[in-house]
């Protein structure tokens, strides 16, 4: 069972779908408030925090062991780090792209929760625990630099159009935004290469490193995202590309995470 109730989980899924009515809602109206979101979305953030930390306590281990928690806990990261985002870079406009996302992965997350899976061993184990927690924040931080990603390709469609509509208005300075795509891309590389180290430390005490698709998929995906990072030190490589290259690098994870479901069940290794 993934949680001792069905209930706070549906909650969550509404204080999100909340914050994301009040996020369009601001976006909409295009003044210079929306301080009233942010302090919304900070408290149902600290509640869902909470209330994995509950679920870990009632269950007797780490709460990020089925898909379900997966899903939720990936939600929880998202908003986390979109919040911190929006803190240091002092711009709120993502949030109408990134609630959204929270709120559609935490209501998967009540979904598919009766259909949890039994538990192998290893999966309580609080290496286990590391090794799914931190993908999960690699994850959160991929979805919030595609979604940053899409926001730059549409203010450079709008220049080279020359149709400066609301969503032109709205979005923030090229600069910003680029430093926002660069940043949370940074974040996921960095916890995607935790992840894989503590994969290989769980692969290692199991069976012993054997080089199988999840590991080489990993791999290549952190490499990918290296050389993401490192695309601006190429000569003529314009924000542009670089979104775009974001924009092909976090729909090949996609490919890559569903080709997965459909082979193995995702916590075997």
């Amino acid at each position: 069972m993934t949680y001792a109730g069905f209930l706070p989980p549906l909650v969550l899924v509404l204080l999100y779908a909340t914050a994301a009515v009040m996020y369009l809602h601001w976006f909409l109206r295009r003044d210079n408030g929306g301080a009233g979101r942010s302090i919304f979305l900070g408290a149902t953030v600290l509640l869902h925090l909470g209330w994995t930390v509950h679920a870990g306590v009632s269950l007797g281990r780490h709460p990020v062991a089925t898909v379900p928690e997966f899903a939720s806990f990936t939600a929880l990261c998202l908003a986390g780090i979109y919040l911190a985002s929006e803190i240091i870079h002092r711009n709120r406009h993502g949030g109408v792209f990134a609630i959204p996302a929270v709120t559609l992965l935490q209501l998967i997350a009540v979904l598919s929760a009766g259909s949890d899976p039994s538990l192998r061993p290893g999966l309580e184990q609080s290496r286990f625990g590391l090794h799914t927690g931190v993908l999960c924040g690699a994850w959160a931080s991929f979805v919030l630099s595609f979604i940053y990603a899409v926001m730059l390709i549409l203010f450079h469609r709008a220049l080279r159009r020359r149709q400066f509509g609301r969503i032109f208005e709205q979005l923030p300075p090229l600069a910003v935004l680029c430093r926002m795509m660069n940043r949370t891309a940074f974040v996921g590389f960095i916890l995607l290469g935790i992840g894989i180290g503590a994969g290989l430390v769980e692969m290692a005490s199991v069976r012993g490193i054997t080089l199988d698709v999840r590991l080489m998929s990993a791999g290549l995906g952190w490499l990918i995202y290296g050389f993401l990072l490192l695309s601006h030190l190429l000569p003529e490589w314009t924000e542009r590309r670089t979104a775009i290259f974001n924009t092909i690098a976090f729909v090949s994870l996609i490919l890559v995470a569903v080709g997965h479901a459909f082979c193995d069940s995702w916590h075997r290794w």
